[in-house]
């Protein structure tokens, strides 16, 4: 059956970090292992955006008229990062100088550091609980320039769903069985903390009205944004 806004008491937007620093975070969402086809998913996001299979933002504010996709030459720029480094050259007469050099170095897998995750918590009065829809994802790095963490993009979940179905992470629960990045954020084994969260009656927001359209100029992709924000829906 179907969820109505009738059956929701309560709902609130959370905003929780998935940080690598615990290993089983790092395991299951930044791990490599050709012999297993297990990628990283910053790797997998990333080859499905540059196929224009999925859109990231600039933000989580997914239905905003100023959050629009991010175009495909602007994405490739975030992926290289441009810092200035100290290095001390010294000359043949034994003149030791130090010398500022810009340099870019491309965005890899190694320098995610963890994920954002944007959700509505609300409460279900058929079921009596609290349930969490996931909104959207995005990678995060550390930005040494600013000395402070950075969300690279999001993604929109829903958009995400089937192309996450298809790719393989480890099995938090040991068994042999698939698990892939879907059942990750779906099942939600790993660790997380809250960052920060919206007020408890805060329920007009764009994710959860039926007018909420991502900018796409596939309309296959359209179809299949609504299908899976569909089924999240359901119990």
């Amino acid at each position: 059956m179907k969820l109505t806004e009738q059956q929701v008491m309560f709902s609130k937007k959370v905003w929780s970090f998935i940080d690598f620093r615990e290993s089983i975070n790092k395991k299951l969402c930044n791990n490599g292992d050709t012999k297993q086809s297990i990628y990283p998913l910053y790797e997998v996001l990333n080859l499905w955006i540059v196929k224009g299979k999925i859109n990231c933002f600039k933000s989580s504010d997914f239905g905003s008229v100023k959050n629009v996709p991010i175009k495909m030459a602007e994405f490739k720029r975030l992926g290289i990062r441009k810092d200035t480094v100290e290095e001390r050259i010294i000359d043949e007469n034994g003149v030791d100088t130090l010398v500022k050099t810009l340099r870019a170095d491309t965005m890899s897998s190694d320098k995610i550091i963890g994920y954002v995750v944007k959700e509505d918590w609300f409460f279900n009065k058929r079921s009596v609980l609290m349930e969490k829809k996931v909104i959207g994802i995005a990678p995060v790095y550390y930005d040494r320039k600013l000395e402070k963490n950075k969300e690279l993009y999001w993604v929109y979940f829903p958009e995400c769903c089937e192309v996450l179905s298809g790719y393989l992470t480890m099995n938090p629960t040991g068994t042999k069985d698939l698990y892939t990045y879907r059942d990750l954020f779906m099942k939600r084994p790993y660790s997380s903390y809250v960052l920060r969260e919206s007020n408890v009656y805060d329920r007009d927001k764009p994710e959860n009205s039926k007018g909420f359209e991502v900018d796409t100029e596939n309309k296959k992709n359209r179809e299949k944004i609504d299908s899976g924000e569909e089924d999240l829906w359901h119990k």
